[in-house]
């Protein structure tokens, strides 16, 4: 497992929050319906701010990894 660092640093240009696009982003150019699914699992924890889906300031994702968006 990567360290905090090393999250922190893959991360830096992105903002605390990010919308749906730049999440997809951050995980490689995933697709829409991909990473619609990992937030209707709970896979990510994340808010709606009225019709737009924003991240947490760190993506988590189910286990022991934790991925670190700032």
């Amino acid at each position: 497992m990567k360290d905090k660092n090393y999250y922190k640093e893959m991360f830096k240009d992105y903002p605390d929050v990010v919308d749906l696009v730049q999440f997809r982003e951050m995980l490689g150019g995933i697709a829409d319906s991909t990473a619609r699914k990992l937030m209707r699992g709970g896979i990510v924890k994340h808010f709606y701010i009225r019709n737009t889906v924003k991240d947490n300031d760190k993506i988590q994702i189910k286990g022991n990894q934790k991925v670190q968006s700032s």
